[in-house]
């Protein structure tokens, strides 16, 4: 009797225990209550714990709470990633007390679907130990193994505060890298070329900008979003697919990626045109599907695709010291035999050393213009150091040997930058066609002023060929240019073209691009940004 007696007080204790564990972690749970809720679906076929967490046991002690609150404060001090979402996720437990992934009755099912994800990540070519998949994987075992079969695990309230603050650092990781990028390249591709220098203290005042397309980015607003949808909902199947790129070009790569065959080198461009696709603006979602230019710095190509067909032509762009930035617009304008404004780089570097040579600007239809009374100079009479002021503008007149040619294409941008004729046909005959100050020469310039504004009636048409020296095609044309003087060789009959269609124009980088049959091709890494790529994806890729 005595014997029953006594296991009647230590069930009743170990009760007592059982249900102030649970009343604390309640309380902890309640603590705070955050703002912000994400309406996700909850788990599917997710279902009621199979095992109780919180048991008492002789040799460990079973779960403290306080502890494992304490361990994650220690996991937070110890923190001193650069990324951004690791940050957030410090601050995070810093100001909350819940835990996001296991509850009284062990681990969660959304941990067991985020590490169902994590096995597939070398699909993406990403390494799994960058989001903890090893750890995490051990870490639920022994937990679940402490739970289930009453295992001594002296150290368990350690290991269930590494496992909650791996779970969260490894979504948050994936989430943000996979719907944002995994670096950043506002601020990578920003700091390469040194613009100004202080000479003295060795120092780089400014860079050249080279990176201009609007992207998002995870903040902590978005961060705080998501994890609060994992404490109001439970839902995370929703969340990982969609912060997933979809588009056809990286399911594409993702295929040739899975190739065993393929070489390092391939292997290596994949990654980085993946990585590209992830920051969502360098290209359009579909590519054929309306009217909408890409220029494709590294293939040194055009392509102006329209829903049925593409057209596409050669370019030259900036060389290695002056790169072509990366920038989306929209076409705004065409002008026809257009004067060139020249930058005032290139008057200090290069016009400077013919000052006052009278030959060299009429050679070069160039003349001097006062930009604060905006007459017209006599060129001997401007010296070297009176062009270095700033005072004067240099401007070649247009028409033929005009630099840009007889065919500008104007777009908003905040770099002087446009798409141009050359005077200079012979570039095109070039492998490496790297070698303007930053603007982009076209081929087929005619044809791409055709696309953008359509076929107008044969007269418009004729014009437009007679202004930029293009034979007409049409009776009345060929009579107006037999009928014309010398002196109306250089007649502009239309100066001005509005486009009326809003046509996207993305200035853009990859390595690898789909051709008009839809398959792959590789192109030289002309800028060497693949390059240094690679260096700030070492920690989440596999090269």
């Amino acid at each position: 009797m005595l014997q029953i007696v006594r296991s009647c007080r230590s069930v009743l204790a170990g009760s007592a225990v059982f249900l102030m564990g649970g009343i604390l972690l309640c309380l902890m749970a309640c603590k705070s209550s955050p703002k912000e809720t994400l309406f996700f679906d909850t788990e599917d076929g997710s279902s009621a714990h199979d095992t109780t967490l919180v048991k008492a046991s002789e040799s460990s002690g079973g779960i403290d709470v306080k502890l494992i609150h304490q361990e994650i404060g220690a996991l937070c001090n110890r923190e001193r990633s650069r990324f951004t979402s690791d940050k957030y996720v410090t601050h995070f437990y810093r100001n909350q007390n819940r835990l996001l992934w296991l509850d009284w009755y062990g681990v969660k099912a959304l941990a067991d679907t985020l590490l169902s994800r994590l096995e597939r990540v070398g699909e993406h070519g990403l390494n799994s130990s960058f989001f903890f998949k090893d750890t995490i994987k051990a870490d639920m075992s022994r937990v679940r193994s402490f739970s289930s079969n009453g295992m001594e695990e002296p150290n368990i309230n350690q290991v269930i505060a590494r496992l909650e603050y791996h779970l969260t650092k490894s979504f948050l990781r994936y989430y943000v890298g996979q719907r944002y990028g995994f670096m950043q390249p506002w601020h990578v591709f920003n700091r390469l070329d040194p613009l100004k220098e202080d000479t003295v203290r060795h120092e780089v005042i400014s860079y050249r900008q080279l990176f201009d397309v609007p992207l998002k980015h995870a903040d902590s607003a978005s961060m705080a979003v998501l994890l609060n949808g994992l404490l109001e909902h439970g839902g995370i199947t929703l969340m990982l697919d969609s912060c997933e790129t979809t588009i056809p070009f990286y399911k594409k790569m993702q295929e040739q990626l899975a190739d065993r065959s393929l070489d390092r080198s391939r292997r290596q461009a994949l990654l980085c045109n993946m990585e590209r696709l992830r920051w969502r603006k360098l290209l359009p979602d579909e590519l054929q599907t309306k009217k909408q230019v890409v220029v494709n710095l590294a293939a040194l190509q055009l392509y102006a695709y329209s829903e049925d067909s593409v057209m596409k032509m050669k370019i030259a762009c900036g060389s290695l010291k002056n790169k072509t930035p990366m920038l989306n617009s929209t076409f705004k304008y065409i002008q026809l035999n257009p004067t060139w404004n020249i930058p005032y780089s290139i008057i200090k570097n290069e016009v400077t050393l013919h000052a006052r040579d009278s030959a060299y600007f009429a050679r070069n239809n160039y003349y001097i213009v006062n930009k604060e009374s905006r007459a017209v100079e006599d060129v001997r009479s401007i010296s070297s150091r009176m062009l270095q002021s700033g005072k004067y503008c240099v401007i070649q007149k247009g028409g033929e040997g005009n630099s840009l040619g007889r065919i500008i294409f104007r777009f908003d941008n905040n770099f002087s930058v446009y798409l141009h004729d050359t005077s200079n046909r012979q570039v095109f005959d070039r492998t490496h066609r790297m070698v303007s100050h930053g603007c982009v020469r076209v081929q087929n310039p005619f044809g791409l002023l055709t696309y953008l504004v359509g076929e107008k009636d044969d007269w418009t048409m004729d014009k437009i060929r007679i202004t930029v020296g293009l034979p007409p095609e049409t009776e009345r044309g060929m009579r107006y240019v037999e009928e014309m003087d010398e002196e109306d060789e250089e007649k502009t009959l239309i100066s001005y073209l509005k486009i009326e269609d809003q046509v996207p124009l993305f200035i853009t980088y990859f390595t690898v691009f789909p051709e008009e049959n839809g398959q792959l091709e590789y192109f030289r890494d002309v800028y060497e940004y693949d390059k240094i790529m690679m260096e700030h994806l070492k920690p989440c890729c596999v090269f």
